[in-house]
């Protein structure tokens, strides 16, 4: 009895153990179930390259070669400005004198030069100063006649304004400038406007006085004058410019005086000339030609 129990408990052992390899087959192939049901794991995008780090050679061929165009183009710049300056310069001091020439040729003649910009482009205004002059002597004459001249004059005065423009532009604002200088006297200086426009036009300095009173503060300020010009009749005195051709005369030995006036040089023309007088005349245009003659042999 005691073997048959041994024995029976040997066969129930052998179950349980075959039990038991039941139970790791059922874990077997739960564990392939469970590997079944595993997710693959995302794909992690690529981390940004952190500073400082080294870029493959690839990534930067272009970068490189842009750094190395900008560099050049730099380094071509700072040479370049010097060298543009010294061929300038250069050129400028071998052809200095040519190129002043040139520029003084240009604006000998013109009395200015106006550039403006507008939606339309740039616009350059040059005034003549022929025809500045033209317009002063038309003006005075005008004034004068209480008519403007007749054609033919006219073109006469712009003969004559074209002649003392070209004796005495370069003048005006060339290397060998003179000033000329004209003291006018006259209680009314409006009346001379014409003239004293087309003097100014020419670059002659005109110095206005009312009366003697101011003649002596006028030669202080400006030194001296190369003429003056008086009209004849003042206030109480009706040949008031006669004292002043004696002050003049006295006081400034050498200095010519025209005599300027309408109904003196009407009844005077013919009498002889005595020093300082040079002219006595009621034409503007013999005014103007007597002055510029002066300038002229001013300047040369």
């Amino acid at each position: 009895m005691g073997e048959e129990n041994t024995a029976a408990n040997s066969g129930g052992a052998g179950q349980k153990a075959s039990g038991v390899e039941n139970i790791s087959a059922n874990a077997g192939g739960a564990g392939q179930k469970a590997s079944h049901d595993e997710k693959p794991e995302p794909k992690k995008s690529a981390e940004p390259i952190p500073r400082g780090s080294r870029v493959p050679s690839s990534l930067t061929i272009y970068g490189l070669i842009s750094e190395l165009v900008s560099s050049l183009v730099t380094l071509l710049i700072g040479i370049a400005w010097p060298a543009v300056v010294l061929i300038i310069l250069s050129g400028l001091v071998e052809h200095g004198p040519f190129i002043r020439g040139a520029i003084n040729d240009f604006f000998q003649n013109k009395q200015s030069v106006k550039a403006s910009a507008g939606p339309s482009g740039v616009t350059i205004e040059i005034t003549s100063i022929k025809e500045a002059v033209a317009a002063g002597l038309t003006q005075q004459i005008t004034h004068e006649n209480k008519s403007p001249p007749s054609p033919a004059i006219a073109e006469e005065i712009e003969q004559q304004t074209s002649t003392a423009a070209d004796k005495l532009a370069r003048g005006i604002s060339g290397e060998n400038r003179v000033l000329v200088k004209v003291l006018w006297v006259d209680p009314h200086p409006n009346n001379n406007i014409g003239l004293q426009y087309a003097f100014a036009a020419l670059g002659i300095v005109v110095v206005c006085v009312n009366s003697d009173a101011g003649i002596s503060t006028a030669f202080s300020a400006a030194d001296s004058f190369d003429v003056v010009i008086t009209n004849m009749a003042r206030e109480n005195a009706e040949l008031g410019g006669l004292q002043t051709v004696q002050s003049i005369k006295a006081d400034y030995p050498g200095v010519p005086v025209i005599i300027y006036s309408s109904g003196y040089a009407e009844a005077h023309k013919n009498d002889p000339l005595v020093p300082p007088v040079k002219a006595i005349t009621n034409s503007p245009r013999e005014v103007f030609n007597i002055v510029t003659n002066i300038a002229a042999k001013r300047r040369r």
